[in-house]
């Protein structure tokens, strides 16, 4: 069985050289029988974190993960995640879809998860696509929440020119 994360089993690191050095993690499936995939998940992730001290994890995505390891009930599955994710010490990006970008009668967004987890995270960033002109399409994020820092809470554009950078809106 293939998955997002393929070969589970012996992890095998590939590093790809250049100035900020990436890492994929891949493994080969043979587990125990009583082991869910999340169980593997943590127990790998773990493992990986011995071997390589990784200051990032980014969760690609939420929705994919959601499926993989059949939560029976969302909120609490998701809780005890984020609770275990917090105690690697390290920054976690956890992504996910969202299905419109307004709510019922074209209101603003009230909701920034499926399950109303968005209380659970220290920081909320949304990243949308929006009509320039047109013709035109722009990338735009904005914070929603950070805990523990004052910031903007409008959207800004992502330009990638020679790198990114988040500017202000022109109109």
């Amino acid at each position: 069985m293939e998955t997002t994360i393929r070969r589970i089993g012996q992890p095998t690191v590939e590093r790809s050289g250049g100035r900020d050095e990436r890492v994929s993690v891949r493994f080969k499936l043979n587990r125990e029988p009583d082991m869910t995939w999340m169980d593997l998940f943590k127990l790998y992730t773990q493992g990986i974190r011995k071997s390589f001290d990784y200051r990032l994890l980014v969760l690609d995505s939420l929705d994919a993960l959601e499926i993989l390891a059949k939560f029976r009930e969302p909120r609490r599955d998701m809780f005890s995640l984020i609770h275990w994710l917090r105690d690697l010490h390290c920054t976690a990006f956890l992504l996910g879809e969202l299905p419109t970008d307004s709510g019922s009668n074209g209101s603003a967004r009230t909701a920034y998860a499926r399950h109303k987890e968005e209380y659970l995270a220290d920081g909320i960033l949304h990243l949308r696509l929006a009509r320039q002109g047109e013709f035109g399409m722009q990338r735009q994020l904005r914070v929603v929440k950070m805990r523990g820092t004052r910031h903007e809470t409008g959207y800004h554009a992502l330009v990638f020119d020679n790198g990114l950078r988040v500017t202000r809106i022109l109109a």
